[in-house]
């Protein structure tokens, strides 16, 4: 009984400490959680959440701590391994991030989101080859994804294989037409490829959507206009 309180106590302690850069809501989640596991230490939904308020706040030792314990509650909780997936993922854990993304596989073979995640981690590794191999696996089981359909436009631009990566970039606009991002690296593979006017178009069109969104592209903005006027002038010349 001594041990359990001391260790609840510890918890407390440790979560207003950590969460101290968080949110009030994530404050208060942890808060409520960790009372949760006084009353039960094998509350799952509460040791999930914690999980996840804990990776939200990027302290990712303590998001896998709680997620293994959930996971020790139950060994078939989706949740608990995406969530140590991730948390080893973005600690660059590569081995154990793919470890953890593939035992969800076992759960579900076409569960498009694990092959993306496997692609992800081969791709932050330069395994341009078999991120494009682990892409194509996601889109098979969700054609519509736009993330993956992007990510292997990516893919594509790395390997300089730049018609593929428009192929690829156009299907992106084709699911979401705001997607500027998609836009401007369209107009950097037509650039790359000598294709001027299409550059130029794109360009246009990349300046044009990102201001309407305003906010967070500025420098894409800048760097797209300096494109366009280089691109406006090659294009214009007697």
């Amino acid at each position: 009984m001594l041990n359990t309180l001391v260790l609840v106590i510890v918890f407390v302690l440790s979560s207003f400490a950590l969460a101290s850069n968080g949110s009030s809501y994530q404050k208060l989640i942890i808060e409520k959680r960790i009372l949760k596991l006084k009353e039960n230490p094998n509350d799952l939904n509460a040791l999930l959440d914690l999980g996840q308020m804990y990776s939200e706040l990027n302290n990712h030792s303590e998001a896998i701590r709680y997620y293994e314990r959930a996971l020790a509650v139950s060994k078939k909780s989706i949740t608990a391994i995406r969530g140590i997936a991730h948390s080893y993922h973005r600690t660059r854990q590569f081995d154990k991030a793919q470890k953890y993304y593939r035992q969800s596989l076992e759960f579900d073979s076409k569960d498009d989101i694990a092959y993306f995640n496997l692609a992800t981690v081969a791709f932050d590794q330069n395994k341009y080859d078999e991120a494009k191999k682990l892409y194509r696996k996601s889109l098979k089981f969700n054609p519509k994804n736009v993330s993956a359909n992007f990510a292997l436009g990516e893919v594509y631009k790395k390997q300089e294989d730049c018609k593929s990566a428009i192929t690829q970039y156009d299907q992106v606009l084709k699911l979401q037409e705001k997607a500027v991002l998609a836009i401007f690296r369209k107009g950097q593979c037509q650039a790359n490829l000598g294709t001027k006017k299409a550059a130029l178009a794109s360009f246009e069109d990349f300046i044009k959507k990102a201001e309407e969104l305003g906010g967070g592209w500025e420098k894409q903005i800048l760097m797209a206009k300096k494109y366009a006027s280089i691109l406006y002038v090659e294009t214009n010349k007697k």
